[in-house]
């Protein structure tokens, strides 16, 4: 491993889950596998922020709770991520906040101020890359410097994979789950199949729970008595509207934390939360009660941002959707993001998949995201210096060295997949065609056999060099696992994660006994193998001396030698070779001998024969093809070991 990522496994990882509703930060080292500790952010409620950040004239700059709750501030942002990066309500709060989030945790000494510090932060899975790259660009202006945004999906994922909240296989298989991800201003759908994930769609990017405290505001504000005289209050200072809308969030989160049991049993219980906004003369006490028959309504009012179906609705729409484009049976569906908290979530879920799945609300929802973006900062660092390593393992000539000591036993395996009935399916054949004079001489007869054993091994229903080249392959695995298990065992990974995969044969094509779904590299690479070792013998056979080789050398020699033996009396001694394999030899000398007794003669030889050919063939092919075939053959095998370095990525933590 490099001095570079020596250096880099220094690095503290820090996810920073900037969210639409709330922000939450956890911390996590390169150098170490322990699960990432969720930071208790300074001025904080249960560890994390209200996204919200203040610019006070005798203060500066607050964030979170104390930004909603002073007095006398110059503005106040509230939800405002956003793709919009060039407009003034985007770029300033999130440049304020970040760096005020970011001042408060060095401050602490919760995050160092010295020393390598990776900044991890995730965007709503919709975001393009061209949107996060820009994003990335703010957050390195605000002042981090090492900065990396990727999907929440995937740090959803990884949270969820670190906590065992997905369940990889059962008897020996994969499970199909389905991660949930629901947000304040986004809700995302992420398939994972044991532990490859993809998006199984752009996600919904305006269903988010920050609609239902909203609408929670307009209901309270239909039922107050003094609605007119606060909706002239937030028309001139919009400030107002964002603490008001906090109020509802923060009364909806304490409604979902009370036991359900106590609405069932007291329909008229509530919950209530308040708030004075200062005015002209005294201030305006704002009362919110939520009661069950307020939470209904709330959830079955239509919202003309989801084109007029209720946020329970659009939930159930969007999920239904996601769960037909999986394209196999789901298992268990894991729910992630503080609002899955909400306990009519679980029961939509439920109610979709089926009372046969399983649902899941992961713990602590509220810190998946911040506890993901770390493990995938760190993932990213430790996946580095595992590639370097494969990379430096596939360029150190380790393989093209084992690949050269072992090419003997290749070869001849190929010499006996290429000569082996050879005198059944194209001699014996050929031969007939002669005697009958359908082919003119013995070296047209001869140049025929090459090509029909060419066309043979082209042909994609031959597997006769496919198994040998699978035999041979086999049988370096344990040679080449040696080699890559100290690799392995660095990264904290199986010893047997860069084990090429044993191949076997259930006729053509190839089967490569591994996951059909995680094959496809492995068995292109295969693939290339044969097709580098085909062209090569098609070299050897059709040009040069391959053709002579047949002619001299095993059934064919046989066939010939007699045919000479028989024509020493019509075209003399001294030519009788030559002629006798370019001369276009008269009838009674093509038929001096039974076809019966000479087709016997060629089947009795044809397996000492055929060996004695394969012998040949092998020190040809060493001969003319030994740079071309290992060459070839270290390639494909490097393409092996890289396929399988993507998938050994996801085993890292």
């Amino acid at each position: 491993m490099s001095e570079a990522f020596d250096d880099a496994l220094e690095t503290v990882i820090v996810g920073f889950d900037l969210g639409h509703g709330q922000t939450a930060l956890a911390l996590a080292y390169a150098s170490k596998d322990a699960p990432p500790a969720v930071l208790a952010l300074p001025g904080s409620t249960d560890k994390q922020h209200v996204t919200a950040v203040a610019e006070h004239p005798k203060l500066g700059v607050l964030v979170g709770e104390g930004a909603a709750g002073v007095r006398g501030v110059s503005r106040l942002y509230v939800g405002f991520k956003s793709p919009e990066f060039g407009a003034e309500p985007v770029r300033r709060p999130t440049t304020l906040f970040v760096q005020k989030v970011v001042a408060d945790v060095q401050e602490k000494a919760l995050v160092p101020r010295a020393g390598r510090v990776r900044w991890v932060v995730g965007a709503p899975s919709g975001w393009s890359s061209q949107i996060r790259a820009a994003y990335a660009a703010l957050l390195r202006d605000a002042g981090l410097a090492e900065v990396e945004v990727i999907p929440e999906s995937r740090a959803a994922l990884l949270s969820a994979r670190e906590c065992g909240e997905v369940p990889l296989r059962t008897g020996g298989r994969d499970k199909a789950v389905l991660i949930v991800d629901i947000g304040s201003s986004t809700t995302d759908y992420t398939s994972v199949i044991g532990r490859e994930a993809k998006l199984v769609d752009r996600g919904n990017t305006r269903l988010g729970a920050s609609l239902i405290d909203r609408e929670i505001l307009r209901q309270q504000l239909e039922r107050h008595p003094l609605r007119a005289r606060l909706e002239e209050i937030m028309l001139d200072d919009p400030a107002v509207r964002l603490r008001l809308e906090l109020l509802c969030r923060r009364v909806k989160e304490d409604y979902f934390r009370t036991p359900q049991e106590r609405f069932r049993d007291n329909p008229q219980a509530k919950v209530p939360g308040m708030d004075s906004i200062p005015t002209a003369g005294d201030d305006l006490d704002v009362v919110v009660r939520l009661g069950k028959a307020d939470m209904d309504a709330v959830l079955t009012a239509p919202q003309p941002t989801l084109g007029g179906q209720s946020w329970i609705e659009a939930f159930r729409a969007d999920l239904a959707a996601a769960l037909q484009r999986l394209g196999r049976r789901l298992e268990v569906v894991v729910l992630t993001g503080g609002p899955s908290r909400m306990d009519f979530v679980l029961d939509v879920c439920q109610q979709a998949v089926g009372a046969d799945v399983e649902v899941r609300c992961g713990s602590e929802p509220e810190f998946a995201i911040a506890r993901g973006l770390a493990l995938a900062g760190r993932i990213s660092i430790k996946t580095k210096g595992f590639r370097a390593d494969v990379r430096q393992f596939i360029e150190s000539g380790q393989i093209e060295s084992l690949v050269k000591e072992r090419l003997p036993e290749l070869t001849q395996a190929m010499g006996a997949a290429v000569a082996s009935g050879i005198t059944e399916r194209y001699i014996i054949p050929a031969f007939r065609q002669w005697r009958n004079r359908d082919i003119k001489t013995l070296n047209a007869m001869t140049t025929i056999i090459a090509n029909q054993v060419n066309e043979g091994l082209q042909n994609e229903n031959s597997t006769a060099l496919a198994e040998a080249v699978a035999t041979w392959q086999n049988g370096l695995r344990p040679q080449l696992e040696e080699r890559t298990r100290t690799i392995c065992r660095r990264w904290g990974i199986s010893a047997d994660a860069l084990t090429l995969p044993e191949i076997g044969l259930d006729g053509s094509p190839l089967n490569v006994k591994f996951d059909a779904g995680a094959a496809t590299a492995e068995l292109k690479s295969v693939a290339n193998i044969v097709n580098v070792l085909v062209a090569g013998i098609g070299a050897t056979l059709l040009f040069g001396h391959g053709v002579a080789l047949i002619a001299t050398t095993g059934p064919v020699g046989v066939l010939i030698a007699f045919v000479v033996a028989v024509s020493i009396g019509v075209i003399g001694r001294e030519a009788a070779m030559e002629k006798a394999l370019s001369a276009d030899l008269p009838m009674p000398i093509r038929r001096f001998n039974s076809e019966q007794k000479l087709v016997a003669k060629l089947r009795r030889e044809a397996p000492a024969k055929e060996e004695e050919l394969a012998g040949e063939f092998a020190k040809e092919f060493r001969r003319n093809q030994e740079d071309k075939i290992k060459d070839g053959v270290s390639q494909s095998i490097a393409q092996q070991l890289d396929a399988l370095a993507d998938k050994a990525e996801l085993l890292i933590s």
